[in-house]
């Protein structure tokens, strides 16, 4: 499987936005708009590459909670998901736009992870 950490333009796990960011950019970026000639593509490289990282900030984040959960028996992971939505909530998106986004997300897993359940 292909792992973005075996990559020569990645030395470590803070490079990881920038070069998602690089290839989106390459492959005519997250929204398949043509890049050539826009005006405004460093603007939107750089909003980019701040959602790759806050959501990569995010996960190495309750990674380490996971890891250091003193009650093992309630799952760190499913009170962050649950938290994280009705932090979303509460700042003004609707329920609607939240489970759409956890469901896309979710159909979306298997597809990343090439069908291994967990990284190899």
């Amino acid at each position: 499987m292909f792992s973005l950490m075996d990559h020569d333009d990645v030395r470590d796990k803070a490079s990881v936005a920038q070069f998602v960011a690089r290839l989106a950019y390459q492959s005519g970026n997250l929204y398949g708009s043509d890049m050539t000639d826009d005006p405004n593509q460093a603007a939107r490289d750089e909003w980019q590459s701040a959602l790759y990282e806050a959501a990569h900030r995010f996960s190495v984040s309750l990674k380490e909670l996971h890891s250091t959960n003193p009650w093992p028996e309630i799952a760190a992971m499913d009170q962050a998901i649950n938290m994280l939505a009705t932090e979303l909530w509460d700042r003004c998106f609707s329920v609607t736009e939240i489970a759409t986004a956890l469901r896309k997300a979710a159909d979306d897993l298997p597809r990343y992870a090439a069908g291994d359940e967990v990284r190899p």
